[in-house]
């Protein structure tokens, strides 16, 4: 399945573990049937940007794949589109950076009081999930948010016992402070919600993390490693490794 948003191939990697994606020619069909609460796992990818006649179309595409409720459409070029319409239907625009290297540096101030290795019981898993709960957004209610993330937590792990990738943690005194997830897919590697306690924040273990993940990837064959970073995010430390702006990801959602 060729695409062209480096961003939207590798996110593929995870539905294409453990889901579903089908090729309808015009759009691709995402499903990850083991957490509905994931809405970029249960999504439309359509071939080209949105254009002024595009709402009405796109919108009734969604509910004859998933039916009536929330919907979720990205598309595979990396450019805005005319997102007007949906923005006045109620809808809300993501624009995500793409970073990508094919090798990485220590950050400038490496935190060397951590200690840094894959999650391997469920104290650790258990522990991640409580981070990630704790680091979410504010607008997300907690209860559905957790489900949402046990189920994700599931399935890398998964990944992980099939040696595609790890999921690790940064470990101080024996607390987990900090997480993220590096996946790999032939010749490319992925990362995954990078996550720091806010406690720990300022203190180079976010550069320290992502420099270790990414030298775990390169071992595991990756040759070119993607990040896909909000805007919101801490963007400058991933640049500071070595990761590079490459383009620029869009996508639509309405509750």
């Amino acid at each position: 399945m060729n695409l062209r948003s480096l961003g939207y191939r590798t996110h593929l990697m995870f539905p294409q573990f453990d889901g579903m994606v089908e090729d309808r020619g015009e759009y691709i069909v995402v499903r990850t049937p083991d957490n509905p609460g994931f809405w970029w796992g249960n999504f439309l990818l359509f071939r080209t940007a949105p254009t002024e006649g595009s709402l009405e179309n796109w919108k009734s595409t969604f509910e004859k794949e998933f039916g009536p409720g929330r919907m979720t459409i990205g598309w595979d070029v990396c450019e805005r589109g005319a997102v007007e319409p949906f923005l006045a239907d109620g809808w809300s625009l993501n624009e995500s950076a793409t970073l990508v290297t094919d090798r990485t540096n220590p950050p400038p101030k490496p935190n060397d009081q951590v200690e840094i290795r894959p999650l391997k019981e469920d104290e650790d898993w258990n522990a991640a999930i409580d981070l990630q709960v704790l680091c979410r957004e504010p607008w997300f209610e907690e209860s559905s948010y957790r489900t949402y993330r046990l189920a994700q937590m599931a399935q890398y792990r998964k990944m992980q016992k099939a040696g595609r990738g790890a999921w690790l943690g940064a470990f101080s005194e024996g607390k987990l402070v900090a997480d993220l997830g590096v996946f790999v897919d032939g010749d490319l590697g992925r990362f995954q919600a990078v996550e720091t306690h806010p406690d720990f924040r300022c203190r180079g273990i976010c550069g320290t993390l992502v420099h270790a993940a990414a030298e775990y990837a390169l071992e595991l064959g990756a040759k070119q490693l993607v990040m896909i970073a909000e805007e919101e995010g801490p963007q400058r430390v991933y640049e500071s490794v070595g990761l590079r702006y490459l383009e620029t990801e869009y996508g639509l959602e309405r509750p």
